[in-house]
């Protein structure tokens, strides 16, 4: 399954948070041209650590230190990037925090998601729809049986029991349901 982001150019938000690092190294070992775009990484951070350095020198990866919260500077930099994959990863995680600032967090993680899912939507007349298989992938769904959409013809599972709540390709779920 990672031969299939070989040279696909990948938007990651969240990219310098502890999930979004790990999916970034996968994503460039895979051969993606990744762009990030987060908040930047506080120090010291399992960011810093991953020797992005040398994927930064060559252009595989770009960084862009953005707030999601900004949906004007999120639309450029998912434009500038014109990317073939989505993973919005980037979130207010902490529940202590959320406690504290329920506002910042309400930004973050519902109002950030609608300013992800907004710029896809803006990208989608400049692919083509045909040409991005008009489809979106959801990820990220915590329920056993909850949907996945997917390319056509790709195949998913859908239950979490399955895929420890990740997609995975199977003889599952076909995206039209």
């Amino acid at each position: 399954m990672l031969t299939y982001y070989k040279n696909k150019r990948v938007f990651l938000t969240g990219h310098t948070g502890f999930k979004g690092t790990w999916m970034t190294r996968m994503l460039l070992k895979a051969g993606a041209i990744v762009t990030g775009y987060s908040l930047a990484a506080p120090s010291p951070s399992l960011y810093e650590l991953a020797g992005f350095e040398e994927f930064i020198k060559t252009g595989q990866l770009t960084s862009v230190i953005g707030d999601i919260r900004n949906l004007d500077a999120l639309k450029k930099a998912m434009s500038d990037a014109a990317p073939q994959v989505v993973f919005h990863l980037a979130a207010q995680p902490i529940v202590r925090d959320s406690y504290k600032d329920p506002v910042y967090t309400y930004e973050t993680n519902v109002m950030g998601t609608v300013h992800v899912m907004e710029s896809i939507r803006c990208l989608l007349p400049l692919a083509g729809r045909k040409a991005s298989g008009g489809r979106l992938i959801c990820a990220g769904a915590r329920r056993p049986g909850d949907a996945w959409f997917a390319p056509t013809g790709t195949k998913w599972r859908r239950s979490e029991a399955e895929t420890g709540g990740a997609p995975a390709p199977d003889e599952g779920y076909t995206g039209k349901e």
